[in-house]
Parts: C-alpha cells; sequence; structure tokens
C-alpha cells in the first residue's frame, strides 16, 4: 500500500500525520493501554495481563484481578501487598506553548495529540511503532527500541528524572495516593527540566 495522510481535526486544530510503513493512523477510544511486546504487563492499576505474541500481534490474556488495595505494579509484574500503581492515563503538559503531538511514555505505539488541557490519543497500526523522533509511524516494531525496551523503565520513586533514549522529552516522576488508596507513581512530561545531571538515560 502506498503511504498517504489522514488529517485529523481535533477541537477546532488539524495535525498533519503520516506513515511510512502501513499508510494509516487508527485512532482509539475508549483509552486501553497496548500490549507491545510479549510478556506480563499491568494493564491498569488493577489488571495483570500477559501480552501473547499472535503472528505482528500482541494479545492481552487476563492473568488476575487485584485486589481492592492491592496494586498491580509494574516493577514486580504482579499484584502486590504495599506495592505501587505505576501507569495511569497520560496528561498533556499543562503549559505546552502551542499544539504537539507527543509519545506515551510507556508505550511504543501510542501517542498523544495534545492541545493545551485537550487531548486525542492515537496508535500505529500494527506492525509500526511511532517514532518520538519524526513523530511518524515509521519505525517497525521488531526494529524499535522503543519497543523492544519500553520508551522509559517505570517510575521507582517520587522525584525520579527519566529521560526518553534518543529525544528531549524528560520526565519527573510523581506520587499520588488518591482517596487513600495505593499509591500511584507516574512520569510527567517536563518541557524544561533544570537538573540535566539528575536525568538517567533509558538505554
Amino acid at each position: 500500500m502506498e503511504p498517504f495522510i489522514f488529517i485529523l481535526m481535533i477541537t477546532g486544530i488539524s495535525a498533519s500525520l503520516s506513515t511510512n510503513i502501513t499508510g494509516g493512523i487508527k485512532q482509539v477510544d475508549p483509552i486501553t493501554r497496548l500490549c507491545d511486546r510479549e510478556g506480563l504487563m499491568c494493564q491498569d492499576c488493577s489488571t495483570l495481563v500477559y501480552c501473547k505474541k499472535d503472528g505482528f500481534n500482541f494479545i492481552p490474556v487476563k492473568v488476575s484481578d487485584c485486589g481492592t488495595d492491592v496494586p498491580c505494579d509494574e516493577t514486580k509484574n504482579a499484584c502486590t501487598i504495599g506495592g505501587a500503581c505505576r501507569y495511569k492515563e497520560f496528561e498533556c503538559p499543562y503549559n505546552l506553548p502551542k499544539p504537539q503531538t507527543l509519545p506515551d511514555p510507556y508505550s511504543c505505539r501510542q501517542y498523544w495529540l495534545c492541545d493545551g488541557n485537550v487531548k486525542q490519543s492515537a496508535e500505529c497500526p500494527f506492525p509500526s511503532s511511532y517514532n518520538p523522533v519524526t513523530a511518524e509511524c515509521d519505525i517497525l516494531m521488531q526494529n524499535s527500541d522503543y519497543c523492544l525496551k519500553g520508551p522509559i523503565p517505570p517510575c521507582e520513586n517520587n522525584g525520579q528524572m527519566l529521560k526518553m533514549m534518543g529525544t528531549n522529552f524528560n520526565y519527573e516522576c510523581v506520587e499520588t495516593l488518591p482517596q487513600g488508596r495505593y499509591p500511584i507513581i507516574y512520569p510527567y512530561l517536563k518541557l524544561n527540566p533544570t537538573y540535566d545531571s539528575e536525568i538517567s538515560e533509558s538505554n
């Protein structure tokens, strides 16, 4: 199939996105965390799945529903007493100077179109993955370090600084305790990091 361009109209703004591999951008709604590689994955804070390879695709197979007070902890790949959830839906930076396409920190296929507080999720169709350098779906999943290793590692501690390899995207891990439940530690994109020396490469 010849490459072509989809034009996405989002709340009055338009973003032109192209792909060199599959020729299409697939929008997704509602938001569901995608399997990018084979193995265990916390699909959300309470669901542990096994991502099973099926051709070029990966199919989530439910392993366990965690208890109300027991989170699925990404660093353990298990429902963990005293653990923390390390996944939540992406949030666009509040001080983004202009509409922008941004990578998901934990998925090599999902990305986000941000315009102020308005966001739109999209995904690269198999077998392509999102390239945060070019903002296109122009890397095959099997050739992408973002798929093989993950865009960034899971947050371990509050205040930890992470950098997405090969990019200028820097993240700060922030811990919250919603409604007195288990903690959620998630990497928030920082547009202008202050302490570059504290940022660790995820490679």
